[in-house]
């Protein structure tokens, strides 16, 4: 569902500043198969880059510290941190 009252933003998504550069993506999920699976669906992608990819929680906000991604998907029930956690100290 769309909603037709947020503000449409001048930016596209994954531009800095010039609209060329991707999305950069950081997956972090337990299950590998899965991570392999949403890597392969953006393989040649021009805008989306997966910069790295773990399946642990404390991992996956030392790779975020370290490699800066404009995205991370992280899943909900992860390993030593929680999705949620992974998320707040990212932030």
């Amino acid at each position: 569902m769309i909603d037709s009252n947020r503000r449409k933003s001048s930016t596209p998504v994954g531009s800095r500043g010039n609209g060329k550069e991707p999305i950069r993506l950081l997956l972090v999920d337990d299950v590998t198969v899965l991570r392999q699976g949403i890597r392969a669906l953006l393989d040649g992608s021009d805008r989306v880059e997966v910069v790295g990819e773990t399946a642990d929680g404390l991992m996956g906000v030392a790779l975020a510290r370290r490699l800066r991604p404009s995205l991370v998907l992280a899943e909900i029930a992860l390993p030593s941190l929680d999705g949620f956690e992974v998320t707040r100290r990212i932030r």
